[in-house]
């Protein structure tokens, strides 16, 4: 089965992965999906932009496996539930929706604290959050929820236009399927071009088809021990196909030359079989040793996905040379149609000039080693000043709707990259408590990292805290006490209020709430990683603080940063940092295979 977690690229103990699932527990593991689209009308006074998007909020909230949606037409409902019975006006005198009267203080309150996740004032574009609902059964059931909200962003009344889903559950799922799609072309074009190769070459079906046998037996085999085994496909394992199609064709060529050469010679067909592997056998045994020797060096690299994939690889290729004992034979000896393989026309012409290039570089060795080096020293350089490039999305095509759409977030919505900071919050809640947290978001909002001729900050952060304070903006529950207030908001948006704020106590007694973070993802990865240890430090500096260690009985837990944005950026960099490491290891690992076979 493939196995399409994000987390399971770590290992288990990463701190990253740690955090990432303690976010999960705490706060119900729920999923969000953006829903997006752009409506020319949508600040229009009359309201027919928020009736229109209070229709698609329904249809999106309709959809099997989501909980529930947030949106300026909820925001508008929200509203009138903490307005209370007495205060249920849908409108104002004139006509105009609360949230475009200007001078609806509470509507505007509540409209600056969800700028950037709901909307932005000075743009056309609106998201629908979408929350999935937590622990869904499969991948299946979530793949079929995320087509169904395609569908109706696909589907949008006029003059609604330009709908698209993205956000983390839509990158991740879409980013592995197009791996799966690409692994599955990329197999069937490699055996294509590769029997194209044969058939051309020496004009023999069998010899054609041998190989692609010998391809195909080692796959079956390989994907049984991998199931034997217990081991899934990962990202990476895409490539499985066509890499042990080289191998097996590879191998499978070797004995195809010596057979022809030795039936040249006059030899039988099972002679010349019987001849090819008694001279052949012990070569391609020790080719098919350091292949999986190379792979296996894989398994000291830190991403989990490149762990399995140098296991897989190393098994394929040992099945590469089982596959060779069991059916070269008698697929070479089986029937008496189309027995040899042809000499391909251009084969004198190949030696000669491969001849020629040898006795020319021979001739000037040392010009020769000269370049080698040169090149050598040009690729380490060059190694060492690689830059780790934590865009996701520049692993997809540019013009892929998933690439456009994070164009949009990044130019509309303030930023694609979602992050999150988990606050330890006391036994009881108390304006002193929210005081210091809105104290912390005006810290992190005028944190600013250079990148190149441009800044990076964080462009949106939120938290109950600001909720909470927005609703002071209403005269009637400004009078209302904290608690009151605090359960009011639970009552107008729940589903979202849990996922800012737990609503019990997690099995160490402790309560927590949640800053959301987001920041633009087409960025240098310098800056971006500058950014999020600039919020980490920032974080450590202000929970350090007297003040915030007053607020709880003992010693206050440790505040925490996890989210996608900060795991996919810890996952090129550990990628990158592997490759030396598991190039070293691969090398002795080769060195020793070659020694044990040459002595």
């Amino acid at each position: 089965k493939f196995d399409g977690r994000v987390e399971q690229m770590f290992p288990p103990s990463d701190p990253l992965v740690a955090s990432y699932q303690r976010l999960q527990d705490r706060f119900g593991g729920n999923q969000i999906v953006l829903a997006v689209y752009r409506d020319p009308q949508l600040w229009d006074a009359s309201g027919t932009g928020l009736t229109r998007l209070e229709q698609i909020s329904s249809e999106l909230a309709a959809v099997e496996g989501v909980a529930s949606v947030l949106s300026l037409a909820e925001l508008h409902s929200i509203l009138e539930k903490l307005r209370g019975p007495i205060q249920l006006l849908g409108f104002s005198g004139d006509g105009t929706p609360p949230l475009l009267n200007a001078d609806d203080e509470l509507a505007q309150a509540m409209l600056e604290v969800f700028e950037g996740y709901t909307h932005r004032r000075d743009s056309q574009y609106t998201t629908v959050a979408c929350l999935l609902q937590a622990g869904s059964a499969d991948a299946s059931d979530q793949q079929a929820t995320l087509t169904a909200l395609q569908q109706v962003m696909h589907q949008l009344p006029s003059p609604a236009a330009d709908g698209f889903i993205t956000g983390e559950p839509v990158l991740v799922a879409e980013g592995f399927r197009m791996i799966q799609r690409d692994g599955w072309r990329l197999g069937v074009i490699s055996s294509a071009l590769v029997s194209l190769v044969l058939l051309i070459s020496f004009r023999s079906l069998r010899w054609t088809l041998i190989p692609l046998v010998v391809v195909f037996w080692s796959l079956t085999a390989t994907r049984a021990i991998l199931v034997l085994g217990n081991l899934n496909l990962s990202m990476v394992s895409s490539m499985l196909t066509a890499i042990v199609t080289v191998i097996g064709v590879a191998t499978s060529i070797h004995l195809l030359l010596k057979f022809q050469q030795q039936r040249r010679s006059g030899a039988s067909r099972a002679a010349a079989i019987e001849e090819s592997f008694s001279q052949l056998l012990t070569p391609i045994m020790w080719a098919c040793v350091t292949d999986a020797a190379g792979f296996l060096a894989l398994l000291f690299a830190a991403v989990g996905p490149i762990r399995d994939f140098g296991l897989m690889m190393a098994i394929g290729s040992m099945m590469v040379l089982l596959a060779i004992v069991l059916l070269v034979p008698g697929l070479a000896l089986l029937g008496r149609w189309d027995t040899d393989p042809r000499t391909p026309q251009i084969d004198l012409l190949v030696r000669l000039w491969l001849r020629r290039l040898l006795g020319y570089c021979l001739a000037r060795r040392r010009w020769g080693v000269g370049i080698l080096v040169g090149l050598a020293v040009y690729g380490v350089v060059g190694g060492l000043l690689m830059r780790v490039e934590t865009d996701y999305t520049k692993n997809f095509s540019r013009h892929s709707s998933l690439v456009h759409g994070y164009e949009v977030i990044e130019s509309e919505l303030g930023g694609a990259g979602v992050w999150d900071i988990m606050l330890p919050a006391p036994a009881t809640l108390s304006r002193d408590y929210f005081s210091q947290v809105i104290g912390l978001e005006e810290e992190l909002r005028r944190l600013q990292v250079a990148d190149g001729a441009h800044t990076l900050a964080l462009s949106k952060v939120l938290s109950f805290a600001d909720a909470e304070l927005a609703s002071r903006s209403g005269p009637l529950l400004a009078a209302l006490p904290l608690a009151a207030r605090v359960q009011g908001m639970r009552a107008a948006m729940p589903d979202f209020s849990n996922i800012l704020l737990t609503h019990s106590p997690d099995a160490n007694g402790q309560r927590w709430l949640r800053i959301m973070l987001r920041s633009h993802e087409r960025v240098g990865a310098e800056a971006k990683n500058d950014l999020v240890q600039a919020v980490r430090s920032s974080l450590r500096r202000f929970t350090d603080r007297d003040q915030w260690q007053a607020l709880f009985s003992g010693t206050a837990p440790k505040a925490e940063i996890a989210g996608y944005h900060v795991m996919l950026g810890k996952l090129v960099a550990n990628i990158l940092s592997d490759q030396w490491k598991c190039f070293l290891i691969a090398t002795l690992g080769i060195l020793v295979a070659m020694t044990l076979a040459t002595r």
